[in-house]
Order: structure tokens, then sequence, then C-alpha cells
């Protein structure tokens, strides 16, 4: 921070996290920063559109591609003729997805897919359906993007390294900040090449805080410092949260469930779960926590950080099901 927080120009810093995400991410030839990941998604498809030079963008049900107007098709506040340019299309089903992009292939600019869904419940896509995916967007033109603004945690090469599937373009964000405000987008040289200023009709990106000195720093202190090592303890640790809280539920019945992958979860509160001032389980669930001293996003979400421990994970486990408990139904007695 002392080096300066912002110039609106490159930075030592900004090559550096650039050089380390494309060591990570082999798919990745070119790579340029966005102060979001929302802003990465929006270049990522504007960037499919102009190589194929096709309209339509196809996106999955549950997906959470951020906010710009593609990424929330169909909600108010978005023209139609924008929300006509994108496609729904089913999660983990390769025939349902070919059935919904059959008679539009050559309308089709862009499959984007989160390969580990993020506000979709922390699923994770079948390594065979991305790998249909990814021969289905090549066979017809159209390309595949990655969405790994949350995915990019689940181990040292991503969830591409994870699944064995490499995509056309990639989107990054949160953890390639270090806690502070950054996204990238990046992938095959040519297609990146079309934002390269010398080119005549070269795409625009701009951005004064791009690439923002701080948050590259951060952003490599924060990779550099997850080692396959740490990797591989997060997602014990991970499997260990997950295993003990659904051993419970299965045990004893709770109506609750959990999903993840790596240092990722999700602790889903059900409907038949019984909560005070009209608040719905999640909610419940989420406040609760934060009086326990335990912080996750409102629907359940968590990420394991690397200072975390086996009594941390148990003391949140223990939270968990104390809350799920305290809310289970009580069954009605003999008449």
């Amino acid at each position: 921070m002392r080096l300066g927080s912002a110039f609106a120009a490159p930075t030592e810093a900004e090559v550096e996290l650039a050089e380390e995400i494309r060591r990570r991410l082999p798919s990745v030839e070119r790579i340029r920063f966005t102060n979001s990941g929302t802003e990465a998604t929006m270049f990522a498809i504007r960037a499919a559109r102009a190589f194929t030079g096709r309209p339509l963008v196809a996106k999955f049900e549950g997906a959470y591609h951020g906010t710009h107007d593609t990424a929330v098709a169909g909600t108010p506040g978005v023209p139609r003729a924008t929300s006509d340019l994108v496609l729904g299309l089913p999660w983990d089903d390769a025939a349902g997805i070919e059935r919904a992009i059959a008679g539009r292939e050559r309308d089709l600019a862009a499959v984007i897919v989160e390969p580990v869904q993020g506000a979709g419940g922390v699923r994770v896509a079948d390594a065979a359906v991305l790998a249909r995916l990814r021969e289905l967007t090549t066979s017809i033109g159209a390309l595949l993007i990655f969405d790994e603004v949350i995915a990019f945690r689940v181990g040292p090469n991503g969830a591409q390294g994870l699944l064995g599937v490499a995509p056309d373009l990639t989107t990054l964000g949160k953890i390639i900040g270090g806690g502070y405000p950054s996204g990238a987008f990046g992938g095959r040289a040519e297609i990146m090449d079309q934002f390269d200023a010398r080119r005549p009709g070269a795409l625009s990106h701009g951005g004064t805080f791009n690439g923002n000195p701080v948050a590259a720093a951060a952003g490599l202190a924060t990779l550099r410092h997850l080692t396959p090592e740490r990797y591989a303890r997060l997602a014990n640790l991970g499997d260990r949260l997950r295993g003990r809280v659904a051993s419970a539920i299965d045990n004893e019945g709770l109506d609750a469930r959990v999903s993840g992958v790596a240092s990722l979860f999700q602790v889903f509160a059900g409907p038949s779960l019984a909560a005070d001032d009209g608040l719905t389980p999640s909610a419940a669930l989420f406040l609760g926590l934060l009086l326990d001293g335990f912080h996750v996003a409102s629907r359940g979400m968590g990420a394991l950080a690397t200072p975390a421990t086996e009594v941390d994970v148990d003391d949140f486990t223990d939270a968990v099901l104390g809350r799920i408990r305290s809310m289970q139904p009580v069954a009605a007695g003999p008449a």
C-alpha cells in the first residue's frame, strides 16, 4: 500500500499475479483484470459474441454470473430484447442441454457455466456432462466459458483442473484479490487478442481500477500461500465438516442437508423446521449462527480459510446441529 494504491496503469504486482494465474490455469493464455466477477463475466460474454459473430448466450438453471443485464435476464429493468438473447439450460443433463440448444446452434456464441455452482447450492458439475458440453460447443463453433469466480478455490488448478475439462474462457474473482475488489477474465490468445488496442476494431476494455496494485498484491500473496498441501488440508477439513453434519442429519432424521466440495459447503435448513418471528428456516439458521459466532452467507453457504482448525470445524458443526435441532417440529402426542 505504501507503493501506491491506484495508477490507472499496469504495475509489477499485476504482471506477477497474471503469471501466477496462467501457471495454475493452462487454458488461460491471455488475461485481463477487472474490478469484480460481474465485470469479468460481462467482458467474457462480449468477447465470445464478438469472436463468433453470434448473439445468443446459454446459461444454466440456478446459475449466478453477476448482475449485468445478460446475467440477470428476465428480471425487472432488463429489456426483453436482451433477455431474448439468453437461453436457459438444465443442470447436469447432457441430453436436456442438447435438446435446448437444438435449432439455435448457428446463433449460439457461448455457453457459460459454473463448474461448481455457488448460489445454486454448491453443486459440482458432473465431469462427463462438462466433457460433453466441451465437445458440443466445439462442434457447433460456440465458446465454452467457465465461471470460476467461486470455484477457483477448490484446488491448485481450479475446478477445470479438478474435473479435467478446459474451457475457451475463464472468469475469476474473489480469491484472486485476497479480500480486495478484483476480477479477471482470460483464455485463448486469439479470443483475448480482440482487446489489443493496436488492432483495428479492437474491443474496448477500460477501467481506472482494473488490476489495482493493492488487490493484485493481496491476491498474489493469497495464491502463493495456497500450496497444494494447504489445498489438501482445506479439503480434508471440508470433508470433516460435511461428514459430521450429514451423519447427524441421517442418524437423527433431521430436516436438513449439506452439500459442497473441498473448502466450500452449504447447509440447507428444511421447510418443516420451525422458526420464530416469522423467519424462514434458512434465515433463522443464519441469524442463529451469527449469535454463535459464525458467519456464513444468508443462504447457508460458507468457505473454510487456512487458519481454520479441526476444533473450529467441530465447533461450527456443533453450532449448526444445535440450531437445526432447536427448530425441529415437535411430534404430536397421543390423542
